[in-house]
């Protein structure tokens, strides 16, 4: 548990330092719902009981600089092409309480500095957390930046 959590700490300082924030917020529009089935999933096929949509936000000292929405109606999503260079995958997975378990991975190549170049590394998380409507769970936190999931049902 400890080494998880020390491992998840320096996938979140990579986040952290390299300009997830510099990003500026994306409009989301959830009138267009397109959810995305994997090809590797399963339970692609399966829908869920409506529309949903699931927030991924990163704050800074409490105030939202980043925002990526996605509206699902079945259980596996896949986005890459709403902000660059980042990739938000996974499953929503209805449970027998009303809570759901979402299985993620989040993930983006960053540039990083090197003398007069620039390199660019892959950073990403893989986890699952369970959710209730319309409550907010932090999933990552480094320094003054946290991540937070939220899913909601779809509203007109």
């Amino acid at each position: 548990m400890r080494k998880t959590f020390l491992c998840l700490l320096c996938v979140a300082s990579t986040f952290g330092s390299t300009g997830w924030a510099q990003n500026p917020p994306v409009a989301v529009n959830p009138a267009i719902p397109r959810p995305i089935r994997s090809v590797n999933s399963d339970d692609a096929g399966e829908a869920l009981d409506g529309n949903y949509v699931l927030t991924l936000t990163l704050k800074e000292k409490e105030t939202a600089v980043w925002e990526l929405g996605v509206v699902v109606a079945s259980r596996t999503f896949n986005n890459s092409a709403a902000q660059p260079n980042t990739n938000f995958t996974g499953r929503v997975l209805p449970q027998e309480n009303g809570s759901f378990l979402v299985d993620y991975q989040l993930g983006r190549n960053v540039a990083v500095p090197n003398g007069n170049s620039i390199d660019y590394r892959s950073a990403a998380t893989k986890s699952s957390v369970l959710l209730r409507l319309g409550e907010p769970v932090q999933i990552i936190k480094d320094g003054n930046q946290a991540f937070t999931l939220k899913l909601e049902r779809y509203k007109p």
